[in-house]
C-alpha cells in the first residue's frame, strides 16, 4: 500500500513541476536554516518545563546556501520510546526564540504550530506579532505590511529566498495570496545582511515551506475547517492536505500539498471621497458663504459622499509540489514549484452624490475655524452606483536548486527560478462601474439637498422630493458606463504581467580549525524583473455615451435594495434606501438598438446616428471594454550582485563575543516603456463631468543604470549565556516604484474643480538609508526573554511627488458651462495640476521595540501551562505631516505610526488556547488621496482581539486536533480622516469572522 501511496505521491509532484516548468523556463535563489533542535517531553499532557537557556554561538556558521533546508516540524517519532515531540503554541514560539538567538543581526521570527499549522489563517496577522510590523488590511484580511514605519513598497519579500512575481502594479507584496497552511515559518531581517537579495529598507522578510528530506518518512497531514463571517451570515470552506514521503534511505522525497479556501463577506461602508482646497472667489463665490469663524481664504470643500456595501467572495487554490534526491552523501538536488490561484469578485452597491461642483452650483457654506465645511447646499448629481472591484490572479514557480558540501569545509550552492504572476480584470469583465440617477436640477421644478458635517459624519439631506424620488423607479436615468479599470475604493485594477527570472551561486568557508575565523561566504545574483501594467478602460466617448441623465432608464433594470440594517450606530439621516442594478444587464441594454434609437430620440438626432456612433465605439475603440490607456507602462529591471561575507568569533576574558560583517555590490538597468497623451478639445456633459477628446498616445522608451556598494556590519556581545548585545549598521537600498518609472503623461481626472494629470521619471535614483541598530535581548530560559532594540534610519534621494500648475493647450477648443477659473476658453488653455516624481528629500527615522514573553512553568497546578507575550514600537520622523502643514507639502512618509501587541496562552499538550491583542495608532496612509488628487488620508487608532482554541487527542493512530478561532471578535470598525480630524474620508466595518473545524496527522 505505502509503494502505491509513495508512486503516486512523487508523480503528482512531478506533474505539478513539469505543468509550471511548461509555462515558462526556469531560473532563480532560494535560502533557509537547518531544522532547531527537537523539544520533548515524557507524555502528553505533563508539564512541559522550558530547558535553561543553551550556550549561544556567538556568530552562526555563515550564510546558508540558497535552497538548501527549511526548518523541519517535529517529528511524531523521534526513536526516544515514550517521549514525544513538543507541537503547539510552546514549541511555534521555542523555535521562533531560536532563530532570534542565533542569528548573528537583528532578526526576529514566526513558526508554524506544526506541518500545516501555522498560528494565524492569515500570514500578514502573524507577522503583526513581531515587534515594529503593522498590516494593513483588504476585505478584513492583511495584505500588506510595514516595518518600522516604512510601508509594503520599502520591504523586501522572499519565498524560500526568491523574489517572487507579484499581481500588484508596483512592488508590494500581497500576503492574502497565499494560504498560511504552506508557511513553516517566517523571518525578518532587520539589520542589514549581504547574503540575502538587496531591495528591503524596512525589512526583508523570508517566508519559509517544507521540504520532503528534511521531514524523513511519512507524512499525512487533513484540515477541513468553517469559516463564518458574520456581516455575510455566510459559511463556507477551507481544507488543506500535504503527503510527503521519503524512500527508506531517506536519498529520495516528495511532498505535495493542496489548499483551497473561500470566504463571502459583506463590507459596509460610508465614503466621503476627499477634501479639496478651495480658494474663496475662484473655486467657490464669496457670497456663499454664511459663516467663517477662522476667516481663512482657502476652505477645504467635500468632493462626493456614498454610502453602501460591498459584497465580495474570495477564493484560493494552491498547489506545492517538491521532490529531493540525495544523490550522494555530500549532494542534494531539489525541484520545487507551486501554483497559485486567487480570485475575488467584488460587487460595491451604494448611493453616491457628486458635490465637487462649480461655484454657482454651491450656496449657504458653513465652515469651522480651519475652513472645513461644515455645511453647504449643492445642486448637483445623485445616482445610484454599481462598482465591480475583481482580482483574479494566477501565480507560478518553478526552482531547480543544487547544494553541495564540496569538502568538509566548503560548500556551495547553485540555484535557478522562475516566477510569473498575471492579473488580468479587465478583460474578464470582472471589474466596472455605472451610474444611474438624476440631476437635482431635474425634481419638481429644480431641487437642492445638503451636506452636513455636524454629527462628525457626512449626512446628505435630501429635501421630501429628493427622498421621493430616490425610492421612485420612474426618477432614474442613464449616465456613465463601464468595464475595466477604475479609481475604486476596494479591489481591481489594471491587468498586469509579472516575470521574475533569477539565479544564484553561493558559496561559503567554514575551516574547522581556523581559530576565531569562522566562515567566509561569497556569491552571486542575478535578477531579471520584468513587469506590464495595462489600464484597460474605454474612452470617454463609450464611457460618457448616456451620461447627463437625459434619457429614462428602463423600469426592468432596476431593483430597490434596503440597507436599513446597516451602519448601526450612524446617523438616521443617512439614506439607506434606494434602487440598484445589475452592471452586465446595463450595458446589455445600453449596447441594444432600442436604447440607442431612444437616444436618437432623446438628443434630437436623425435616426440611426446613436447605432453608427456605437458601431465604431465597438469595432475600433473597444465599446464599453475599452483599449489600453496612456496611463499603462511596462519596466524591464535587470540587476547583478555580488557580496562577500566574513564572520569571526572569539572570547575576550569570561565574554563570547562575535562579528558578522560584508559588503554587496548592486548594478541595476531599468528599461521602462510608457506613453504621453494629449488634449485636443474639452466639452461638458454635466456640472459635475467634463468630456474631453483625446488625441493618439505617443509611446516612449528611456533607460537607467546605477549601482549601490552596500555593506553591512554586525557585533555581537554575550556577557552571559543568558545576555546577548548587539550593535549593527549598515546601508540597505529600496527601487523606485514601478509607476514612478515610466516615461508617461496622462490625464487622471477632469471634473470641475478637480482637474489632475501625473507624469514619470526614469531617471529616478533607489531609496538609500543608512542604519544604525542596537539591542539588548534577556533570556531566562528557552521560551522566556526581554528584549529592548533602538534603531536609526536616514533615507536619502527620498522620491517625493511634486505639485505644480502646468498650463495645456487644447487646439480644438474648449465649450464649458461651469465657472472653472483653471480654464481659459478664449485663450484655449487649461491649468492642470500635474504631478512628478523626484528625487528630492532626505528623512530620518528612529525608534525603540520592547518585546517579552513569559511561561508560568514556576506556578502549580494548571497555572503553568499559561504564558504571555507582548511588543510595542514606538517611532518618529522628521518626514511626519501635522494639520497646520502648508497644503502644499510634497513629503511624509506613509505608514509611520506606533503598535502594540499583547497575548496571553495556554498549553497543556491537550488544551492548546491563545488570545491575542494587536493595536497600530493613527498614521499617514497617503499624502495625496487618490480620488480627489489632492490633501492627504490618514488612518484612525485600530485595535483588533482574536482567539484560537485547539483540543489535541488521538484517535485510530492519528493526532487529532479539534479548534475553532475567532478574528476582529470584538467587531472593530476601520475609519479614516483627512488633514484634520474633523475632515471624514471612510468608515468601514468588515464584522468578525470565525473558524471550526478539524485537523488530522497520520
Amino acid at each position: 500500500m505505502r509503494t502505491t501511496t509513495r508512486a503516486r505521491l512523487y508523480a503528482g509532484a512531478a506533474m505539478l513541476l513539469a505543468t509550471t516548468a511548461a509555462a515558462t523556463p526556469a531560473s532563480g535563489q532560494v535560502a533557509t536554516d537547518p531544522a532547531p533542535a527537537a523539544q520533548t517531553v515524557p507524555a502528553q499532557g505533563a508539564p512541559v518545563t522550558p530547558e535553561p537557556t543553551p550556550p549561544v554561538d556567538p556568530v552562526q556558521s555563515g550564510p546558508k546556501p540558497a535552497g538548501t533546508s527549511t526548518p523541519p516540524i517535529a517529528s511524531p517519532d523521534d526513536g526516544q520510546g515514550a517521549d514525544i515531540v513538543v507541537t503547539g503554541t510552546r514549541a511555534s514560539l521555542q523555535r521562533a526564540v531560536e532563530i532570534k538567538r542565533e542569528a548573528p543581526g537583528v532578526v526576529d521570527a514566526i513558526s508554524s504550530e506544526d506541518l500545516g499549522k501555522f498560528p494565524d489563517t492569515n500570514i500578514a496577522e502573524s507577522l503583526q506579532r513581531i515587534p515594529g510590523i503593522a498590516i494593513d488590511r483588504n476585505g478584513g484580511e492583511g495584505q500588506f505590511v510595514t516595518v518600522r514605519g516604512f510601508g509594503p513598497t520599502f520591504n523586501q519579500v522572499l519565498v524560500n529566498g526568491r523574489q517572487v512575481a507579484s499581481e500588484t502594479d508596483g512592488r508590494a507584496f500581497s500576503f492574502d495570496l497565499y494560504p498560511a497552511d504552506l508557511i513553516a515559518g517566517a523571518e525578518v531581517y532587520k539589520s542589514g545582511v549581504s547574503h540575502l537579495p538587496a531591495g528591503g529598507i524596512g525589512a526583508t522578510v523570508n517566508l519559509k515551506t517544507a521540504r520532503p528530506l528534511d521531514l524523513k518518512g511519512f507524512r499525512l497531514i487533513a484540515n477541513a475547517q468553517g469559516l463564518y463571517d458574520v456581516n455575510s451570515g455566510k459559511v463556507t470552506p477551507e481544507l488543506f492536505g500535504l503527503v510527503s514521503d521519503t524512500t527508506d534511505d531517506d536519498r529520495f522525497g516528495a511532498l505535495l500539498s493542496v489548499s483551497y479556501q473561500k470566504r463571502r463577506s459583506r463590507e459596509e461602508f460610508l465614503d466621503q471621497n476627499g477634501w479639496l482646497p478651495t480658494i474663496i472667489g475662484q473655486g467657490v463665490n464669496a457670497s456663499a458663504i454664511v459663516a467663517n469663524p477662522g476667516n481663512v481664504s482657502t476652505i477645504f470643500r467635500p468632493r462626493e459622499t456614498a454610502n453602501g456595501i460591498r459584497e465580495q467572495e474570495r477564493e484560493r487554490l494552491n498547489i506545492q509540489g517538491v521532490l529531493q534526491w540525495q544523490a550522494t552523501d555530500t549532494l542534494r538536488l531539489t525541484a520545487d514549484g507551486f501554483y497559485n490561484k486567487f480570485s475575488v469578485d467584488s460587487k460595491a452597491t451604494l448611493l453616491n452624490t457628486y458635490i465637487g461642483v462649480g461655484a454657482n452650483d454651491i450656496t449657504d457654506i458653513t465652515l469651522d475655524r480651519n475652513g472645513t465645511v461644515l455645511r453647504e447646499t449643492v445642486n448637483s448629481e445623485i445616482g445610484a452606483l454599481v462598482r465591480l472591484e475583481g482580482r483574479p490572479t494566477e501565480t507560478k514557480l518553478i526552482g531547480l536548486n543544487a547544494d553541495w558540501q564540496v569538502t568538509p569545509e566548503f560548500r556551495s550552492t547553485l540555484d535557478f527560478a522562475y516566477s510569473n504572476s498575471r492579473a488580468d480584470p479587465a478583460s474578464r469583465r470582472n471589474t466596472g462601474q455605472a451610474v444611474l440617477g438624476f440631476l437635482s436640477s431635474q425634481i419638481a421644478g429644480g431641487q437642492r439637498y445638503t451636506f452636513d458635517m455636524t454629527s462628525g459624519f457626512p449626512v446628505t439631506t435630501f429635501t421630501p422630493a429628493l427622498t421621493s424620488a430616490i425610492t421612485n423607479v420612474d426618477a432614474y436615468r442613464l449616465h456613465v458606463a463601464q468595464y475595466g479599470n477604475q479609481t475604486g475604493d476596494g479591489t481591481g485594477g489594471a491587468n498586469t504581467d509579472n516575470g521574475v527570472y533569477s539565479a544564484s551561486f553561493d558559496n561559503s568557508y567554514s575551516p574547522s580549525d581556523g581559530g576565531f575565523f569562522k566562515t567566509f561566504s561569497f556569491g552571486v545574483n542575478y535578477t531579471r524583473d520584468r513587469k506590464r501594467v495595462d489600464f484597460i478602460q474605454p474612452n470617454f466617448a463609450a464611457f460618457c455615451q448616456f451620461c447627463g441623465f437625459f434619457q429614462d432608464a428602463p423600469n426592468a433594470l432596476l431593483t430597490p435594495i434596503d440597507l436599513s440594517d446597516t451602519l448601526s450606530g450612524l446617523p438616521s439621516g443617512i439614506q439607506r434606501r434606494f434602487f440598484t442594478f445589475d452592471l452586465d444587464q446595463l450595458i446589455a441594454y445600453q449596447s441594444s438598438p432600442e436604447a440607442l434609437a431612444a437616444r436618437d430620440v432623446a438628443k434630437g438626432l436623425p435616426p440611426g446616428t446613436s447605432a453608427a456612433q456605437w458601431e465604431r465605439l465597438r469595432t475600433t475603440e473597444g465599446g464599453y471594454v475599452g483599449v489600453r490607456q496612456p496611463a499603462s507602462f511596462g519596466v524591464t529591471e535587470t540587476s547583478f550582485s555580488g557580496y562577500a561575507n566574513v564572520s569571526i568569533a572569539g572570547t575576550i576574558g569570561a565574554v563570547d563575543w562575535g562579528i558578522d560583517t560584508g559588503a554587496r555590490l548592486v548594478r541595476t538597468r531599468t528599461e521602462a516603456t510608457g506613453s504621453s497623451s494629449t488634449l485636443l478639445a474639452l466639452n461638458q456633459t454635466t456640472p459635475s463631468q467634463y468630456d474631453p477628446t483625446l488625441g493618439a498616445a505617443a509611446l516612449v522608451t528611456r533607460s537607467n543604470t546605477y549601482y549601490k556598494l552596500l555593506p553591512n556590519f554586525n557585533l555581537k556581545i554575550l556577557p552571559s549565556k543568558e545576555i546577548i548585545v548587539r550593535l549593527a549598521a549598515s546601508q540597505t537600498f529600496a527601487r523606485p516604484q514601478l509607476s514612478d518609472l515610466a516615461p508617461r503623461f496622462a490625464f487622471n481626472d477632469l471634473r470641475p474643480g478637480s482637474l489632475t494629470a501625473s507624469g514619470g521619471n526614469t531617471a529616478l535614483r533607489p531609496f538609500t538609508s543608512t542604519n544604525l541598530d542596537a539591542s539588548f535581548e534577556y533570556y531566562f530560559n528557552t521560551l522566556s526573554f526581554l528584549t529592548v532594540a533602538a534603531y536609526w534610519k536616514n533615507v536619502e534621494d527620498f522620491i517625493v511627488t511634486t505639485n505644480s500648475v502646468e498650463t495645456i493647450t487644447v487646439p480644438n477648443g474648449i465649450r464649458v458651462t461651469t465657472g472653472d477659473p483653471a480654464i481659459n476658453a478664449a485663450a484655449g488653455t487649461v491649468n492642470f495640476l500635474v504631478s512628478r516624481p523626484v528625487n528630492a528629500e532626505q528623512a530620518t527615522v528612529k525608534g525603540v521595540e520592547v518585546g517579552g514573553q513569559l511561561t508560568f512553568d514556576f506556578l502549580p497546578g494548571p497555572l503553568r501551562f499559561f504564558g504571555v507575550s507582548g511588543n510595542a514600537n514606538f517611532v518618529s520622523s522628521n518626514a511626519g505631516i501635522s494639520t497646520g502643514d502648508n497644503i502644499n507639502t510634497i513629503f511624509a512618509l506613509p505608514g509611520l505610526g506606533n503598535t502594540q501587541n499583547a497575548a496571553v496562552f495556554f498549553d497543556n499538550g491537550t488544551l492548546d488556547a491563545r488570545v491575542s491583542y494587536s493595536r497600530r495608532g493613527s498614521f499617514l496612509e497617503t499624502l495625496v488621496n487618490p480620488k480627489a488628487a489632492v490633501e492627504p488620508i490618514f488612518v484612525a487608532p485600530f485595535q483588533q482581539v482574536d482567539f484560537r482554541i485547539n483540543y489535541n487527542t488521538e484517535i485510530g493512530g492519528a493526532a487529532m486536533t479539534f479548534f475553532v478561532g475567532g478574528v476582529n471578535v470584538f467587531n472593530e470598525k476601520i475609519r479614516k480622516y483627512g488633514r484634520y480630524e474633523n475632515q471624514f474620508i471612510t468608515y468601514r466595518n468588515t464584522g468578525p469572522r470565525y473558524q471550526f473545524g478539524v485537523r488530522a496527522r497520520f
